[in-house]
């Protein structure tokens, strides 16, 4: 039996559409990640994100207050890296979203996965 490096890490989910967000957390919560969200906006994001920080995140670009850039760069800043889940190409990113690894929708399950576990910090 394999342990899941995924498994009590701390996931922020950043999607606007409830449906994707659902499937999200859904997913997310089947490798036994704590699921910090699903947040509609930056704003709100960014609130929760000042009590405490993911070990990484998965961010759809145009959110209902714009797009999750100051979500990108929050999590820059702290060296936390994240999943870009969106229907643009790679060529459509701007400024620290750019930096977050991408994966076009739709969600390719097995893909998130690995992503994300090559967002976590090597221990």
């Amino acid at each position: 039996m394999t342990v899941d490096t995924l498994a009590g890490r701390c996931v922020l989910v950043v999607e606007d559409e409830s449906l994707i967000a659902m499937d999200l957390q859904s997913t997310l919560e089947s490798w036994g990640c704590i699921v910090l969200g699903p947040f509609a906006s930056a704003k709100a994001t960014l609130l929760a994100m000042a009590t405490g920080l993911p070990d990484t995140a998965v961010l759809d670009v145009h959110i209902r207050d714009g797009t999750s850039e100051p979500v990108a760069g929050a999590l820059l800043k702290t060296g936390t890296g994240f999943v870009v889940l969106t229907a643009f190409r790679a060529r459509d990113m701007t400024g620290a979203l750019k930096t977050g690894r991408l994966i076009r929708k739709p969600l390719d399950p097995a893909r998130l996965h690995r992503e994300l576990e090559a967002c976590l910090p090597l221990a």
